[in-house]
């Protein structure tokens, strides 16, 4: 079969991949089936069960078939399926991809429900199975799972192929989608694969240097207000602003809790009618440093 699969690529250098894994864990998953879909073909590959191929000898045949730079690969989040990949070994992959994902956001920018299922339903006009009908059913199949599987593959090639690449061609945004986004996504998986080099000793030493000045700064913002309250909270921050300080709320947008915002840009604004503005905007970068290089991020380095 995977010979046949090998000639079918050669031929026509345009495919789906999509991986059913027993995880979201990339770290630890492992892969159930593999689904390469064509325009005339799709074919799951089973990793398990009674009529599974070789786990490993088909991993090795998947990471050869992305080693040509002549071939495009179309997959739904793909970041996910190349990450699960180089967990299990592969090093790069050279084909040129077509995120679905990516490329129906560039088509849709408002859309907030981007799933291949939803995409599915909403576009090709077909009721693709949800995976909880399969895994949920106490009566599913193998038989079951494979056509579950098939339908993926094949719903990925048709969106990408037949609807995302067609619609991205006519806005002039292939390149964009392929040789921009494209290379962005393979470049992201390489990183949080292998990691980046960071100075951990450079980081505690900064937030070393930050605590102090958080708390000095805290101090001086209550006193300056005569009230005790803590400026992290953006309710207790407006209340002291807007009602004990009496800063006049004319022109000031309204935050999500409902009371006057207390963002930047709005306290820029407000720095030359009250001397605690500053204190609080000093205050707010030194805690976003801290934020940002927190004890939680250089545990785990």
């Amino acid at each position: 079969m995977l010979d046949k699969i090998s000639k079918e690529l050669e031929r026509v250098q345009t495919f789906a991949l999509d991986l059913e894994t027993t995880s979201l864990d990339v770290r630890s998953l492992k892969i159930t089936h593999i689904i390469i879909a064509t325009k005339e073909n799709c074919w799951v590959l089973p990793l398990r069960g009674d009529n599974k191929l070789p786990y490993l000898d088909t991993i090795e045949w998947l990471f050869t078939e992305l080693k040509n730079p002549n071939r495009l690969m179309y997959g739904w989040n793909l970041a996910f399926d190349i990450r699960a990949l180089m967990n299990h070994g592969l090093q790069e992959v050279a084909c040129k991809i077509g995120d679905g994902f990516l490329g129906y956001k560039m088509l849709h920018e408002r859309s907030y429900v981007n799933d291949l299922k939803t995409v599915t339903e909403k576009i090709l006009k077909r009721s693709p199975k949800r995976f909880n009908q399969v895994t949920g059913n106490l009566f599913s199949t193998e038989e079951d799972f494979l056509a579950y599987s098939y339908d993926d593959g094949r719903n990925t090639y048709d969106l990408c192929s037949g609807y995302i690449h067609k619609k991205l061609e006519e806005e002039n945004m292939t390149k964009i989608w392929i040789d921009l986004e494209g290379e962005v996504v393979k470049a992201n998986c390489r990183i949080m694969h292998h990691g980046i080099a960071v100075d951990a000793a450079h980081i505690r030493k900064l937030l070393d240097a930050a605590y102090p000045v958080e708390e000095r700064l805290s101090r001086e913002i209550q006193k300056s207000a005569k009230v005790t309250f803590l400026p992290s909270s953006p309710q207790q921050l407006s209340k002291v602003l807007y009602k004990i300080l009496a800063i006049p709320t004319e022109n000031i947008p309204v935050g999500k809790s409902g009371m006057p915002s207390t963002n930047d840009k709005v306290l820029k604004l407000l720095e030359d009618r009250h001397p605690i503005v500053p204190l609080i905007r000093k205050y707010k970068k030194v805690t976003k440093l801290i934020g940002m290089f927190s004890p939680y991020l250089t545990e785990h380095i």
